[in-house]
């Protein structure tokens, strides 16, 4: 399992956590494309502690993977992809 910022992650990369498989668990950054959209514009109406999740899987970085977006108390966008069971991607995240 790898955990990992948004700094550390991209197509090539999660490409090859798929290929070797591994299971990931990543952090985007809001200008990340998920499928014909940038992240930052999923869930526009968000509140701080509030979650969402795009119950599909959804075409981030050339795979097939759950996106988890939430809001921190002070209102950071925290957005998460990962090839996990859906129910689980934030809370592996926050563990790291």
């Amino acid at each position: 399992m790898l955990i990992a910022d948004g700094e550390f992650v991209g197509q090539e990369w999660c490409s090859f956590l798929r290929w070797k498989p591994i299971r990931q668990c990543v952090c985007l950054w809001e200008n990340t494309r998920i499928e014909d959209e940038l992240a930052q514009d999923l869930f526009t109406t968000l509140q701080p502690g509030q979650v969402r999740t795009l119950f599909k899987r959804t075409w981030v970085y050339g795979g097939w993977m759950h996106v988890v977006i939430t809001l921190s108390p002070v209102g950071d966008r925290v957005i998460v992809a990962s090839n996990l069971p859906v129910l689980d991607v934030l809370n592996t995240y926050r563990r790291r």
